[in-house]
This record gives C-alpha cells, sequence and structure tokens, in this order.
C-alpha cells in the first residue's frame, strides 16, 4: 500500500488523541535536546530533529496531528526558559512548517518510499529548503518582538535555525518514511546479512574517521572520504531505503563525536563545529538521497520491463500453442478432402464430364495451397515453443535438390518457367537435417517461382566454398524487393508489398521458417534482391564429411 499524505478518513477519536499526545511527546523530547546543544540565541539549534519527525509523523499520519507538533515545541521552548506568548509563537512557526512541507509535497504527489528522483528533489527543495524558512523566519521573528534576540543577532540566528529544521528534514525524516512501511514490502528480506555487514561498517567507519587517533594521523577533512565508499554501496545495493539508512547512522555517530569534542569539525565554540558538521551532513545526505531514489527508479523500471517481457513471453507462448492445436486440427478436414477428390479422379463414383475434372483440379490446387499455408504456420509455431526436434547428419545435396524437383514442377510448366538445378562435382554432403533441408530448399525455391512472372527463369546452384560450408543459391527473374523493406522479410508474417496492395497469396512465413530452421541447424541465410530485376537467397549450412 503506498503511503500518500492524505489524512486518515476516521473521525477524531481516542485513537487520534493518542497518536496527538504520543508525536507531541517524541517531538518535544527531539526538540529539548536540540535546544541543549548550544542554541544560538538560547533558541535555534544547529541539531533540530524534531523538524524531521514532525513532516514524516504527518504525511504518515495526515495534517489532523498537527496539535501533537504545536504542543511538543510549546513545551519544548517553554521550559527551555521562553516566556508563554514566545513559545507559542515558535510553536506555531514550527507548527506551520510541517504543514506548509505536507502539502506541498502532497502536491508533488511524493512517494514515502523515495523510489523516484522527483520525490528526492521534492523532499530537498521543497520540504528541506522550503518549507523550513517559515519556522525559522517565524521564529526569529517572534523572538525579535520579546526582545531576546538583538537586530544584530538575526541573521545568525535565522541561519542556524534553517540549518538546523534542513538537516533534520534532510536525515530524520526520510528514515522514517523509507521505513514507515513493513519490511515484508521492502523485498531486502533476502539480503539480511548484507544489510547487517553494511550498517557495521558504516558505523565502524565513521567513528573511525571522528576518532581522535584518526585525527592525529590525518590532518582536515580527507578522513571523510573514507564514508563515500560505504554511501555509494548502501545507495547501489539497496537503494534509497539503504541510502538513507546508512546516511542516518553515519551522521548520527558524526553527530555524538562532534558534540564530544573529536572529529574534523571541531572549533573554539560547539556551535562552530555543529555548523561545519552539519554542512557535511547536507551535503552527503541530499547526494544520495538522489542516488538512492536514481537506483530506486532504476530498479523499478527493470521489474516493469521484466513483468512485459513475461507478459509478452507467455502470450507469445499461448499464441504459439494455439496456432499449433487449430492447425494440426484443420489439416484433418483437409486430408478428407484430399481423399475425396482423389476419389473423384479415379471415376469411382461414375465418369467426370471435363468441367467437373476442370472444378476438381481447381478444389485439389486450392486445398494443396491451404495445406501449405498451414503447414507453415504449424512449423512457425513449433519453433515458437521449442518443440523442433533435429537430427543433423551428413545429407547428400543432390538428394534434397532431387527431391524438390518434383514438387515445383507443376507451377514451373504452368507459369512456362526457364528452370535449372546446378550442383559443383566438389559438393556431395550437407550437414543437417534431412526433412528440415527439404523443408527449406522447396520454400526458397517455391518462393521464387510464386515471384517470378511467366517466362521467367529461376535457378537453383549449390556449390562449396572450400572453408567447410556449403550454399545454396536460388536465383530468380522475378518482381524483386524493395530496398526499404529488404529488412524485414526474414520477419514473421511479412510479406513484400508491391504498389498499394500484397499482390501473392501466403501469411507472410515462409522465409520466417527458413531463417529459423536454417539457424537451428547452424547456418546462416540472407538474400540479395533489386526491385525489378529479381532476387537472389542464398543458404548457407556446414558441409558433411567428405567420401
Amino acid at each position: 500500500m503506498r503511503l500518500t499524505g492524505k489524512s486518515p478518513t476516521h473521525p477524531f477519536g481516542a485513537s487520534t488523541l493518542v497518536e496527538i499526545a504520543l508525536l507531541a511527546i517524541a517531538y518535544g523530547i527531539a526538540a529539548k535536546v536540540g535546544l541543549m546543544l548550544d542554541a544560538v540565541s538560547g533558541f535555534a539549534s544547529l541539531v533540530w530533529p524534531a523538524s524531521g519527525i514532525a513532516i514524516a509523523a504527518l504525511y504518515i499520519r495526515g495534517a489532523i496531528l498537527w496539535p501533537g507538533v504545536w504542543l511538543g515545541a510549546m513545551v519544548a521552548n517553554y521550559i527551555s526558559g521562553a516566556p508563554p506568548l514566545a513559545a507559542a509563537g515558535i510553536a506555531s512557526g514550527n507548527t506551520l512548517e510541517a504543514v506548509v512541507a505536507l502539502y506541498a509535497l502532497r502536491f508533488f504527489d511524493f512517494d514515502p518510499a523515495i523510489k523516484r528522483v522527483r520525490d528526492a528533489i521534492a523532499l530537498i527543495v521543497v520540504a528541506a529548503m522550503g518549507s523550513t524558512i517559515v519556522a525559522a523566519s517565524i521564529g526569529v521573528f517572534t523572538l525579535y518582538l520579546a526582545g531576546m534576540v538583538p537586530s544584530v543577532g538575526i541573521v545568525p540566528t535565522w541561519r542556524a535555525w534553517w540549518i538546523g529544521d534542513m538537516i533534520g528534514d534532510l536525515t530524520v525524516a526520510p528514515m522514517i518514511l523509507v521505513w514507515s512501511r513493513t519490511l515484508a514490502h521492502s523485498g531486502q528480506k533476502k539480503r539480511f546479512f548484507e544489510s547487517v555487514l553494511l550498517a557495521l561498517t558504516a558505523a565502524l567507519t565513521v567513528s573511525l574517521v571522528f576518532s581522535p587517533q584518526f585525527q592525529t594521523t590525518i590532518e582536515g577533512f580527507s578522513g571523510l572520504y573514507l564514508v563515500f565508499p560505504v554511501l555509494i554501496w548502501a545507495a547501489v545495493r539497496f537503494g534509497p531505503r539503504g541510502a538513507v539508512s546508512t546516511g542516518f547512522i553515519i551522521s548520527a555517530i558524526a553527530m555524538i563525536a562532534t558534540i564530544g569534542g573529536n572529529g574534523p569539525f571541531i572549533n573554539d565554540e560547539l556551535s562552530q563545529s555543529l555548523l561545519a558538521l552539519q554542512m557535511f551532513v547536507g551535503v552527503q545526505a541530499a547526494t544520495f538521497l538522489v542516488l538512492g531514489a536514481s537506483m530506486g527508479e532504476r530498479r523499478e523500471s527493470e521489474r516493469v520491463a521484466s513483468e512485459a517481457r513475461t507478459s509478452a513471453e507467455d502470450a507469445n507462448r499461448a499464441k504459439s500453442e494455439f496456432l499449433a492445436v487449430m492447425s494440426h486440427e484443420l489439416r484433418t478436414p483437409l486430408n478428407a478432402i484430399s481423399g475425396y477428390v482423389q476419389l473423384l479422379e479415379m471415376d469411382l463414383h461414375g465418369p467426370l464430364t471435363a468441367k467437373q475434372r476442370e472444378s476438381l483440379e481447381r478444389i485439389g490446387h486450392n486445398q494443396r495451397h491451404l495445406l501449405t499455408l498451414i503447414n507453415d504456420i504449424l512449423g512457425f509455431a513449433r519453433i515458437e515453443t521449442g518443440k523442433l526436434n533435429l537430427k543433423l547428419e551428413a545429407v547428400l545435396v543432390r538428394d534434397i535438390l532431387d527431391d524438390m524437383e518434383p514438387l515445383v514442377l507443376p507451377d514451373v510448366t504452368r507459369k512456362q518457367i526457364s528452370f535449372s538445378v546446378n550442383v559443383t562435382d566438389d559438393c556431395r554432403n550437407v550437414f543437417a537435417d534431412r526433412e528440415r533441408l527439404r523443408q527449406v530448399i522447396l520454400n526458397v525455391v517455391s518462393n521464387a517461382i510464386k515471384f517470378t512472372p511467366e517466362n521467367g527463369t529461376v535457378t537453383v546452384n549449390a556449390a562449396c566454398d572450400g572453408a567447410g560450408f556449403v550454399t545454396f543459391k536460388v536465383t530468380d527473374t522475378g518482381v524483386g524487393i524493395p530496398a526499404e523493406q529488404q529488412g524485414n522479410v526474414f520477419e514473421p508474417f511479412v510479406q513484400a508489398e508491391y504498389g498499394k496492395a500484397r499482390s501473392f497469396s501466403g501469411v507472410g512465413l515462409g522465409l520466417s521458417i527458413v531463417r529459423n530452421l536454417v539457424q537451428a541447424m547452424n547456418g546462416s541465410v540472407w538474400l540479395e534482391s533489386e526491385f525489378g530485376v529479381g532476387t537472389t537467397v542464398m543458404v548457407k549450412l556446414p558441409e558433411g564429411p567428405r567420401t
């Protein structure tokens, strides 16, 4: 279930009051901790995790919890020395910041899983950098009106306030948001041990970098580079959840170390140390928030593509199985038609007139044509479903061509085509499946005859190239194939078009089947064609053993 930041539909009741109270307690404790850390002007803390808690709580549970933010902020500021009216004003600014962030994130359709770059950008720009201006401005103005901040202190106080709230939004809010859904939906259970190793590595690395011993060995900030490989590991392997969680661990330990007087950011005053630290934390948090989101976006795209591919493969498999079943079922009545035609031609039911015999010839011709189409579909379906069984062996080239000639002779005679078959003397065997090779050659030659006009020429040549291959070359003086269509003729259900309509019958499977069969026999097929001149199709297969 995706959390959308919409207000709960349940009425304001006891459970809501409990949630408000819990939020007030959590916010108040976090705020009090921040105010204890050398806050500028006493109330502008550079460490303000409370802002992240407020935004996350309101986005997850809805704007109805805003009183919890106000109460927590009011109490924390009051017990820290703010007059009641000033505490109320500061609390109002903190509450308004969270509400503004909530509605702004809703406007940008923010996803708390932060699996899109747009979600990371929205959180950084709209919430962390934008809504925090509200609390900083109202809070500083309230302190100024209460006489608690002089005019010269307005800018440093506002800066500290804004930075503290912004870092809270960049570190605490994402941590709560990405973990607001159960681990069962994260898809990361399988990498549990790697995630534990990552967390330990992050903790040990940042502890080392901020240790006194390390600082005496390496001067300056160069040691900070050690945390970046860990953050990259987290973002690449675990996406936004890993990047956010690892960044939170690093930020928390770095914060504790800096407060304790250790690390590369130490200055004379704690506020200056924290200011330097928060600049580092803000940059690394924003950078790896975007990197983690981009990895999440990539994984989501891969998941969608994988599902689409699986769905397409399933649909294609179902289509092929359907075609195979239907083609098989259609062959039965067609064979019956062929049987009855033969019986009638044998005059078993009495002599036939010339007109009747002519009609029977047409019936037989159309039956054979339809059977050829069905056989093409059946062969294509078998190839696609992986049910094609091949028996590769040495096959005599001459036998294959001799078997083909009588099958195409009727069409050659009918169209008065000049037809010739030539085999070089040194070419005897081809290593292939006998039946499939016969099907390939017959298909290519039949295609050539079909697309060759009357009185045209079709030649079939077979030769060995001396490099271990046999090439069958079928050349016709037919219509040729337009250059722009030559790249597609080997695709399923594609037939070259001439003019505005297809001029020749067929389903466009012939050359597709040829290509698949030839490739299955470790060969290759290609063609050369010139529109209006003719076409040459070449089939190249491994040569059989010479005897």
